[in-house]
């Protein structure tokens, strides 16, 4: 089964049956991603029951107001919508709503926490959403392994451990992935920490995972990633990896709906694919025959081009592509010769990486 099976399936099994397991830390992952704004308050003080909010949810999507854009899977907003009116998730209360999108520090963040009735907490947090800047954002990442959601989501972690005394776990997709692994690792409180759920978020650096904050949580961050993953081989992950089937294509495994459950858990697989591994090593190779200033240098240029566009979503761009395509090919050959020459470098051997792992054979 997947996770809209899994959700429809436990619904009526209340988690004193079945305490909560890694499907369920998956659907309190892609919570954020799905235009809850309005409807969970911003402060930790107050709340809104989890089925509830799955209730107007699901109101929300039926009057077609709940738009996912082009990469956030619609299996995600169809499980939440079947949280509605059960048991499972009836004593889970969901507060802290915050979601920020700040263009002059290249920031995209969102994330939530929700609360069980014994006090534990299930901090969530947004992975790359549909807007321009929140992809500008993950490249940072690629360039110098630093983004200004981190920071933030350490500060966001911290304020929900200073309003709550119980123990507490993360869990995003993608980029939330990677915030959830970085903010258990840098809160006040590392020794409430249940633990971390990374699914398929990007890397760290060499010199974050060797670090003492991080080496005192580690044995409790979990990745979890499908074979032909592509994103959370991206610079170098946790020690603990659950590698799990799904059932899409090369890279696009990386939407989390496909991955196979039985039994509350993701059915195991023994490693990646090679071409998983070939992606990570020639990630490696780019990022040793490449100087930070370069890939910030690419970064700057690429985003630059877009945003002249005025568009701010990836929706947007691919809609008004025919437009904006002509557009960005006049700023391209307008850049200096060896800015163009660079951004063609970085870009390529990207690209060529992703798509080799998108398609590659087994």
């Amino acid at each position: 089964m997947y996770l809209v099976d899994y959700v429809g399936e436990m619904r009526d099994v209340p988690a004193v049956k079945a305490p909560f397991g890694e499907a369920d830390m998956l659907l309190f992952a892609v919570l954020p991603y799905l235009h809850t704004e309005g409807l969970v308050p911003e402060s930790f003080g107050t709340g809104i029951a989890f089925p509830e909010l799955a209730a107007r949810y699901a109101e929300r999507s039926a009057n077609g107001k709940t738009p996912s854009g082009l990469i956030i899977p619609d299996a995600y907003g169809k499980a939440f919508s079947l949280a509605a009116h059960t048991r499972r998730y009836a004593d889970l209360t969901v507060c802290g709503y915050v979601s920020e999108i700040v263009p002059e520090e290249e920031k995209q963040f969102t994330a939530l926490t929700i609360v069980s009735k014994d006090g534990e907490l299930f901090v969530s947090f947004a992975g790359t959403d549909d807007t321009v800047l929140g992809w500008k954002e993950d490249c940072r990442l690629v360039a110098d392994g630093t983004m200004p959601a981190q920071e933030h989501a350490v500060r966001y972690l911290n304020g929900a451990l200073s309003a709550f005394d119980g123990r507490f776990s993360t869990m995003g997709t993608s980029k939330g992935g990677h915030l959830a692994v970085w903010a258990a690792a840098g809160c006040r409180a590392p020794e409430r920490l249940n633990g971390a759920f990374d699914f398929d978020g990007p890397g760290f650096s060499r010199a974050f995972l060797d670090g003492e904050a991080f080496r005192a949580v580690s044995d409790r961050c979990l990745l979890i990633a499908a074979r032909y993953a592509a994103i959370s081989r991206i610079l170098d992950n946790v020690p603990n990896v659950a590698v799990t089937r799904a059932t899409k294509r090369g890279a696009y495994q990386h939407d989390c709906s496909c991955w196979v459950i039985e039994n509350g858990a993701f059915v195991r697989e023994p490693g990646f694919m090679p071409g998983s591994d070939a992606f990570h090593g020639a990630f490696e190779e780019m990022m040793e025959r490449t100087t930070p200033e370069q890939r910030r240098e690419a970064t700057q240029t690429l985003f630059g081009l877009l945003e002249q566009t005025g568009a701010e979503t990836l929706t947007e761009l691919h809609r008004g592509r025919k437009r904006y395509l002509p557009e960005i090919m006049k700023g391209i050959r307008a850049l200096p010769q060896e800015e163009r020459r660079n951004l063609f470098s970085i870009v390529i051997r990207l690209s060529t990486m992703f798509g080799r792992t998108v398609g590659f054979k087994r």
